[in-house]
């Protein structure tokens, strides 16, 4: 692996010297790219796994999440033009497909498209926001407890968790600043990627609807691949191997690596 300079914009990654591949991890809502972590050990010596830190959060506790998503972007591509360089692919959990999306549009736009697209454990752009229609109108008004609940009720956190009062003293602002950022999201859906998407999901996953899930197919000019996995919204989680040969699979038959 390599040494080098922190860089603030990662955590939990894996570099190897002779990598092809980078692929990008955007964590949903509230998240730690340490979500991504078990998969450092499964990483071929050809990859790269990129989990991203967000603001507000791990060692960038005292940084402010910023107020949209395109401003995130923007920090983020000016602050790291070298991850580019190499074909990446990116990998989106929940929300975090949302980040990865925009900034596959972004590039593409650029004329450096991902190689491929990787979603877990989410519905299409148009409807991943949906639980959240009142806090687009008056967020500040939501209290901690409605937003424990919700939380509860999809099965997001185990509950002796939410109980905790350090945890939702550490957990509850990086949720809201989370929250507050994607609820100035809109969707355009007059774009679409054109490269290969993997879309994963859970069974059982409180938070799905399989005709949303399905949806993912409106963004892509190619056909997207479809897998169901047994488990809820972090399924993911429970089949770390088999996620992980799923995403070298796609790859290797997209001739990405």
């Amino acid at each position: 692996m390599i040494k080098r300079k922190r860089n603030k914009w990662f955590a939990h990654e894996t570099m190897h010297e002779n990598a092809e591949l980078n692929i990008l991890c955007f964590v949903f809502a509230g998240g730690s790219p340490s979500f991504f972590s078990p998969w450092r050990q499964l990483c071929p010596d050809s990859v790269n796994l990129l989990p991203v830190l967000y603001p507000a959060r791990e060692s960038r506790g005292k940084e402010i999440m910023p107020d949209t998503l395109e401003e995130l972007l923007e920090q983020f591509k000016k602050e790291n033009p070298t991850v580019f360089e190499k074909p990446y692919v990116i990998w989106g959990h929940c929300s975090g497909s949302l980040i990865g999306l925009e900034l596959a549009f972004e590039q593409s736009q650029a004329g450096n498209p991902p190689k491929a697209f990787i979603v877990t454990g989410s519905e299409s752009p148009e409807y991943a926001l949906r639980l959240i229609p009142d806090i687009r109108e008056s967020f500040d008004e939501v209290s901690d407890d409605d937003i424990l609940l919700s939380l509860k009720s999809y099965h997001l956190m185990p509950p002796d968790m939410l109980e905790n009062p350090d945890f939702r003293k550490y957990f509850l602002p990086i949720y809201r600043a989370d929250l507050n950022m994607f609820s100035k999201y809109h969707y355009n859906a007059d774009k679409k990627l054109d490269c290969p998407a993997l879309v994963m999901n859970g069974d059982a996953d409180k938070l799905l609807m399989p005709e949303h899930v399905e949806k993912w197919q409106d963004c892509f000019s190619q056909k997207v691949k479809f897998m169901e996995f047994s488990g809820e919204h972090y399924f993911v989680n429970d089949h770390k191997e088999e996620v992980f040969q799923q995403i070298e699979k796609f790859c290797q038959k997209g001739n990405i690596i």
